[in-house]
């Protein structure tokens, strides 16, 4: 890649599992799985527009972090995670609790992306982006995560895209 011309995300991707129909999830006999997660979905937005975008993360070493893996890369996004051979992939559960509303319960305490570490993310990446994409979700996961974040140094002048998530 060369300097300046793409951007990175940094972030926990979770997989997603979502009631086909409407209605409580206790009665729901078929569920969707996929993946979610703010900054890969920003990677991938910006892979579709034509810009190279670099997503990294920490994942398990389980079919869901294959899984979130594989998606990303599927559509063109450079790739760069931790597999962590002793924390889970995160779970995001969506419950269509009626057509127009839904209820989301996730399971990521103590997850890969929860644990994070400044070894992770090569900072030469981040030191020849165009741009830094984090949010707010990730860091406030845990204080390994936090820190992750707090010691990543973008190269001065670099813009710094900060997602605060409420």
């Amino acid at each position: 890649m060369s300097h300046g011309t793409y951007v990175v995300t940094l972030g926990e991707t979770m997989a997603l599992m979502a009631s086909d129909k409407a209605g409580p999830l206790a009665h729901a006999s078929t569920m969707s799985l996929g993946i979610g997660g703010s900054e890969s979905n920003v990677a991938i937005g910006l892979q579709r527009l034509g810009v190279q975008a670099v997503w990294c993360s920490r994942i398990g070493a389980d079919s869901l972090g294959q899984l979130v893996e594989r998606e990303i890369r599927a559509e063109g996004v450079v790739v760069h995670v931790t597999v962590d051979d002793d924390a889970p992939t995160g779970l995001m559960v969506k419950e269509r609790r009626t057509p127009t509303a839904q209820k989301v319960a996730y399971y990521r305490s103590g997850s890969a992306g929860s644990r994070i570490a400044p070894d992770d993310v090569d900072e030469r990446l981040i030191a020849g982006a165009a741009l830094l994409h984090v949010s707010g979700i990730t860091p406030a996961l845990s204080p390994q995560a936090a820190s992750t974040f707090t010691t990543l140094s973008p190269q001065p002048k670099q813009p710094v895209f900060r997602h605060l998530s409420t």
